[in-house]
């Protein structure tokens, strides 16, 4: 065969007229240059830097016979010839003969070839163990969080039967580019986990095939959705399984929040008094009022007291309503609560806080559905559901005198316990996004996303104060915040971690320049003092350090991109993609002669 010079300067072999129809092309990138390396029917290729191969490739790192191409019978078999730096096959390093398939990257020293194949169908694809996909998630997020990254999971079912599910998974393979790991569960569901992609493209991604249009697909993407595993599944399998609506719009997640609520609605249709257990800030009117809008009296009021606001002659008078001149102060006639919520729901939070008279008449008025207003004898009717909630141990305060044992068992014929946020993780970064939401549009701010460090600052945080220390949290990052993105500096205390100079406001001077945070870090010592040195977040820290070994390996390998990003021992993308995060640029005379 006579070499013949491609377009592209790169010296080929002639492969002589084809014998039948063509299997595709190779593209072969080198250095600044490409060239498109037609395929024939079958065939076997050497691929080297010796001047009998069919394909000759100059570059140092390629031996004179490096790899070998054999094409036969609709498939193409990559081999590597005992070369001394190896060839790799979508980045790893080859062992024995392996099939290449469209959109494979074969890697031979500098050089890359990129397979172009008519019928990427042909493709085996597997669908990997449900054990395989937790290990995967488990690796893309240690990934994505140290190189500020976003993946998404596609969760598709349930399915009645384990061969109906194979079989969507085997259609999800087919449909999904090749890079996306494809898995089946025990549960009724298939799994597709999709890196460096977003909730909407993950979405748009799954819809390519038709087969699919009855089912119904979840997305959970990192970081928005969560920073774990589990967070991640839960939501995604959520978003897929049919789920009835939460009244009002209620944001839940977790497992045990989807049974507390189908059990609400189930509760909803009685006349039963409910009682609502659960720390203080978890969300217990939002379950009341839930419990109210799901019931016949949704049409109705739905009022709301905290008892542990009121001594007891004002939550008699509040309850009970009162006549004109019955106290000091009463110059008219006020209906109570229970008159004005008559026809809907009535909502007691901290009922164990109730004084033992007020406690008395409440039953009363539970059991007759009759009110005496304070300075009355005449009872009034009323038609009330009542729904009480509390953050004590009722059954312990009875037993020891402090609840009346009879107005528990009359309140307490449904008792629902609300986990504590800490208990449901997989809701602590999807309501902080919507809190994010609703406070910057409060401001008039423009949106704010969620960076990857502070949603891991979020998730892992207690929360003590459940969800309404959550929302007082994100609202004062809403408030503060400068930028595009919610930092970690921009959390309050202790989530911000150390103190940050020069406010916990603002960022330090290292997010504008990586290697000026790092110089004052590690300056002279007449720059810091020795009884409070300064701080800077790890991540910032690790963006400085990311920032200047990247520099220092663009210099050793003269501004060759792929170069340097072997002797960091990165994925060339992935390499590509923190240049730009980083706004590093290089001279393009690098490329030709180095550096001045």
């Amino acid at each position: 065969m006579a070499p013949e010079r491609t377009r592209a300067g790169i010296e080929t072999a002639s492969l002589g007229p084809a014998r039948g129809p063509r299997q595709g092309h190779l593209l072969l990138v080198q250095s600044a240059s490409s060239a498109r390396i037609p395929l024939p029917e079958s065939g076997e290729w050497i691929l080297g830097r010796g001047g009998d191969c069919d394909l000759r490739i100059e570059d140092p790192g390629v031996s004179r016979r490096h790899a070998s191409l054999t094409i036969a019978a609709g498939t193409v078999t990559l081999a590597d010839l005992g070369s001394r730096h190896g060839t790799t096959l979508n980045g790893a390093k080859l062992g024995g003969p392996r099939s290449v398939f469209s959109g494979d990257v074969i890697g031979l020293g500098e050089a890359v070839l990129v397979a172009h194949l008519p019928s990427p169908e042909l493709r085996p694809r597997e669908v990997d163990s449900h054990e395989t996909l937790l290990r995967r998630i488990e690796q893309e997020i240690d990934r994505a969080r140290a190189y500020d990254l976003r993946f998404s999971l596609l969760a598709l079912g349930p399915f009645p039967s384990s061969a109906a599910r194979l079989e969507a998974a085997l259609g999800l393979a087919r449909a999904l580019p090749p890079r996306v790991l494809v898995a089946a569960d025990g549960d009724g569901f298939a799994w597709a986990l999709l890196p460096e992609v977003g909730p909407e493209e993950a979405l748009d991604l799954a819809c390519v095939s038709g087969a699919f249009e009855r089912q119904r697909f979840g997305v959970a993407w990192y970081p928005g959705d969560g920073c774990s595993t589990g967070a991640l599944l839960r939501v995604a399998r959520l978003g897929a399984a049919d789920t009835a609506p939460i009244p009002g719009g209620i944001l839940v997640a977790s497992p045990a929040m989807v049974r507390l609520y189908a059990l609400l609605r189930r509760l909803a249709r009685s006349e039963l008094p409910v009682l609502i257990r659960g720390e203080t800030g978890v969300g217990k009117e939002h379950a009341a009022r839930a419990v109210h809008e799901g019931s016949p009296r949704s049409s109705g009021p739905f009022l709301a007291l905290n008892c542990a606001a009121l001594t007891e002659s004002l939550a008699d008078s509040t309850l009970f309503g009162h006549e004109r001149g019955a106290f000091t102060g009463a110059s008219e006639r006020r209906p109570g609560l229970f008159e004005a919520a008559s026809g809907g729901t009535l909502f007691l939070d901290e009922i164990g806080e109730l004084p033992p008279a007020i406690q008395a008449k409440l039953l009363r008025a539970i059991e007759t559905r009759r009110v005496t207003r304070v300075g009355s004898t005449r009872e009034i009717d009323v038609n009330v559901r009542l729904v009480a909630a509390t953050h004590r141990d009722l059954t312990a305060q009875a037993a020891a005198g402090q609840f009346r044992q009879d107005l528990l068992f009359r309140i307490g014929a449904c008792v629902v316990e609300i986990p504590p946020l800490r208990e449901r993780p997989e809701e602590i970064l999807l309501l902080a996004r919507r809190f994010l939401a609703e406070a910057r549009s409060h401001l008039g701010l423009p949106p704010l996303a969620l960076s990857a460090e502070a949603a891991h600052r979020l998730a892992e945080h207690g929360w003590p104060g459940n969800v309404r220390e959550l929302r007082n949290t994100i609202a004062y990052a809403a408030a503060i915040a400068d930028g595009d993105a919610l930092h970690p500096w921009d959390l309050p205390a202790p989530l911000a971690g150390p103190a940050l100079e020069p406010g916990p406001s603002q960022p330090p001077e290292a997010s504008k320049d990586p290697e000026e945070g790092v110089k004052k870090e590690t300056g002279s010592k007449e720059n810091q003092s020795p009884e409070r040195p300064v701080f800077l977040p790890l991540a910032e820290e690790l963006k400085a350090l990311e920032r200047r070994r990247m520099e220092e390996a663009l210099q050793a390998a003269d501004g060759v991109q792929r170069r340097a990003a072997a002797l960091l021992q990165m994925p060339l993308r992935t390499f590509c993609m923190k240049l730009r995060q980083h706004n590093l640029s290089w001279p393009e005379r690098w490329h030709r002669r180095g550096l001045d």
